[in-house]
């Protein structure tokens, strides 16, 4: 819940295990967030970042990502500091992100999923001896407009190799 846009946290009350409690999501935020201070610091920066992700464009993505390196900084939580750190380091890529090609994002995400699925497709096959075959059913896979061949091939990407003998079930 606390990683969840606090917009979209319920209201609704439901019951909590055996204390009987009736408490609501934006409730059980608000209590986590009291245990400690460090705890609602870094929760407001978290949201501050998501928040800057979301709604930045382009013309303001530079100071606006400053900004949020330097609340990062100054808080001073040993644990944020990997995060502010990988920020300075991608700075320009990060603001890069923010430009848009016919009013999107450029994102990789569309080849992150295209190799996912490739690896998705080799797992269960332990490896491929046979490219061409292997290669085919990808490109099947990967093109959501293939039609199914209603007729027969021609040519087949089968390994040719030799003809299995004769199996004789009871064999003594």
């Amino acid at each position: 819940m606390i990683t969840r846009d606090p917009s979209k946290l319920s209201h609704k009350k439901f019951k909590i295990g055996r204390s009987g409690q009736y408490l609501s999501q934006v409730e059980i935020v608000e209590r986590m967030l009291k245990i400690s201070p460090r705890l609602e610091k870094t929760y407001e920066l978290y949201h501050e970042y998501r928040n800057f992700n979301d709604t930045a464009t382009l013309d303001n993505a530079k100071e606006w990502l400053e900004t949020i390196i330097e609340h990062f900084q100054s808080s001073e939580i040993e644990e944020l500091a990997p995060a502010w750190k990988l920020m300075m380091s991608w700075h320009d890529e990060i603001i890069n992100s923010f430009n848009k090609v016919d009013n999107i994002r450029i994102s990789n995400g569309p080849m992150e999923r295209a190799n996912r699925d490739i690896k998705t497709i080799f797992r269960p096959s332990f490896g491929s001896r046979n490219f061409k075959r292997m290669r085919n059913r990808i490109m099947f896979a990967m093109n959501s407009d293939s039609p199914m061949l209603y007729s027969p091939r021609k040519k087949t990407n089968k390994d040719v190799g030799k003809k299995r003998g004769k199996y004789n079930k009871h064999k003594k």
